[in-house]
């Protein structure tokens, strides 16, 4: 990670401000949480208390006292008191002997719940035992496998995954006793779970493999919801196997299901889980528009047990894009949410969050004070019990000391602390002093090597281009000589051929002269007929003006396509005898290759001029150059 100047200064004077007033923070920190701790809701926390004195109290035979109590739990989840609702319902159960079975099964199973949305998971699950033994007694083989598949869940959530495998192999084996419209439903959410739990212990391809044999029951049902939970699911298999883009996909799916049923518990997850890939990615402005819709939808179904996370996503976000006030003022809302439900699943994230923002703003008291929280709250999760006994030997401890030694103790801490903090000062200015020295010399020396660098590779590219250039001119070069060479082999053909025809034509124009002389002469006329036929015939041949055509083709090509481009009323003749005048032969070399008098060439080129649009006496040869 690389910091700037500014960054490395802001550290530092955090730095010194921490050092500077530990000691008042931590003496006061304290004191002020416990006061805050008792004035904080006092008078809601009071009516708790008389409601649930009056509650423990009923004759729960009685149903219209139980449906109070039912009441009672039902508002516990609007108003997220799960902490208060459920000890209500642990003394209701220990201690009120006018409980039924059944409905004594009834508030084990909502007090599960209630743990489990306090941030309890362990209360919750050996609630949830009990409420399973329960539950076998009365042989409800569905209830049952539901229940095994929720324990399953809860030991997932503690990271006992041997057990949690065991309770879904369990509550498939009930599934599978059920009839089929029973039957799917369950081995739907089983699948669903042990696709959860593969992919808890990162064995994703398994775990992918459970959610689409879940997903595929789920569409010869037509579940959409349930469809719309597994792609859900499916995506943050792919997220943690490190396909974001599957991933995404996957979401977007969910919320095409869930927008079009309007299942807006479920769209909450999505959009917040769209927004997680998003703020993972540092693009905080469309991380932010999904966590904003899943606020809302939070707010609405005042579901208390997903605002603190939300409004601490939204904080880390604007401290994302510098918007500090925002970020704070959603980072407070997080902190006072997760207080208020009891829940720290992501308070100590909260917490430390908010730190950051103080810091950022140079409020160095508020940004320690939200940083030791977060440690107590990390060190109350890690080890809650030894935590306790440890606050239990300070109160002892405290109690002991009468009022002079503690006087005496605080005078002598204040004047040590006075010399610490005189000697702290000196000893960081003297080393911030030598940091910025340090930094100073070491930015000087990265300038100095970037510069080198920043040389050495422009000499490299240019030493590049020039052997570049020359390979390209080595190889133009070479290119042209071969078109050169090539030329000069097609004009030598052209040539010879056009010899070759010349002087074919000649011989036979000579014998065919002998042979008419010899006709006259008195010679067999029937056999003298038929040799001068086959002469006649040899000079008119196709063959040699095709050859012909075919080496002055390769020599100039496209003269041919291009004369009857310039003239389309041209004759086979006429662009013969332009394709010789191109040659520069002689009017009698012509007339040999075409088998005619020289007069008739000359014929030729009148007509050849008329038809090329060029006045009596102009050069065929220039147009034809062209």
């Amino acid at each position: 990670m690389k910091f700037n100047f500014l960054q490395v200064s802001s550290l530092l004077l955090f730095i010194v401000f921490t050092l500077f007033f530990s000691e008042n923070i931590s003496a006061n920190y304290n004191s002020t949480m416990e006061k805050k701790g008792k004035n904080s809701d006092s008078n809601e926390q009071n009516t708790i208390l008389k409601e649930s004195s009056v509650f423990e109290q009923l004759n729960y035979r009685d149903s219209s006292n139980f449906n109070l109590l039912v009441k009672r739990i039902g508002e516990a989840y609007k108003t997220a008191s799960f902490s208060e609702t459920q000890n209500l319902l642990s003394n209701i159960l220990k201690n009120n002997k006018t409980l039924t079975e059944k409905r004594r099964m009834y508030l084990l199973e909502e007090s599960a719940h209630l743990y489990f949305a306090a941030g309890k998971p362990e209360q919750a699950t050996e609630t949830l035992k009990e409420y399973l033994n329960l539950l076998k007694k009365s042989g409800d083989t569905l209830k049952i496998a539901k229940t095994l598949g929720n324990l399953g869940m809860l030991n997932r959530t503690l990271g006992n995954y041997k057990e949690a495998l065991q309770n879904y192999v369990s509550a498939l084996e009930y599934a599978r006793s059920l009839p089929g419209k029973e039957k799917i439903p369950v081995l739907i959410n089983v699948y669903q779970s042990l696709g959860n739990l593969h992919r808890s212990i990162k064995n994703f391809d398994q775990s992918i493999k459970y959610l689409n044999k879940s997903l595929e029951l789920a569409k010869r049902t037509s579940d959409s919801i349930r469809m719309a939970m597994l792609f859900n699911d499916m995506g943050s298999a792919y997220i943690e196997k490190g396909d974001t883009a599957e991933a995404k996909r996957k979401y977007l799916e969910a919320i095409r299901i869930n927008e079009k049923y309007n299942n807006i518990r479920m769209l909450e997850h999505n959009y917040g889980n769209i927004a997680n890939i998003l703020s993972e990615q540092n693009r905080a402005n469309e991380a932010l528009n999904y966590y904003l819709k899943a606020l809302n939808i939070a707010q609405t179904l005042h579901d208390s047990l997903q605002l603190d996370n939300l409004y601490n996503n939204i904080s880390i976000n604007f401290n994302k894009l510098n918007d500090l006030e925002k970020a704070e003022n959603y980072g407070l809302k997080a902190v006072e949410t997760a207080k208020k439900t009891g829940s720290k699943l992501y308070l100590y994230d909260i917490l430390f969050n908010l730190s950051d923002i103080y810091a950022k703003k140079q409020m160095y008291n508020k940004a320690y004070k939200y940083l030791l929280e977060s440690y107590e709250v990390k060190d109350t999760l890690l080890n809650r019990e030894n935590l306790e006994t440890i606050n239990n030997l300070r109160e002892k401890y405290k109690a002991e000391k009468n009022a002079l030694q503690i006087e005496k103790l605080k005078s002598e801490k204040e004047q040590v602390s006075l010399k610490n903090k005189l000697l702290v000062l000196i000893l960081v200015s003297a080393a911030l002093v030598i940091i910025l020295l340090v930094l100073l010399l070491f930015f000087i020396h990265e300038k100095r090597k970037k510069e080198k660098l920043m040389l050495e590779n422009k000499r490299k590219i240019e030493e590049q281009k020039r052997i570049l250039t020359e390979k390209e001119l080595e190889k133009e070069k070479l290119k042209e000589q071969y078109f050169k060479n090539e030329l000069s082999v097609k004009t030598r053909q052209l040539t010879s051929h056009s010899l070759n025809m010349i002087q074919k034509n000649r011989i036979l124009q000579d014998i065919l002269a002998n042979l008419k002389r010899m006709k006259r002469e008195g010679y067999s006329e029937n056999e003298l007929q038929n040799l001068i036929r086959n002469l006649e015939i040899s000079q008119k041949s196709e063959k040699d003006w095709e050859l012909f055509q075919k080496y002055f083709e390769e020599v100039d090509h496209g003269f041919f396509e291009n004369i009857v481009k310039l003239q389309p009323r041209l004759s086979n003749n006429d662009i013969r005898l332009c394709a010789l005048i191109k040659l520069k032969l002689s009017n009698k070399e012509i007339a040999t290759m075409m088998n005619i008098t020289p007069q008739s060439v000359k014929v030729a080129k009148n007509r050849l001029r008329k038809k090329l649009n060029i006045q009596q006496g102009g050069d065929i040869c220039n147009l034809l150059q062209l």
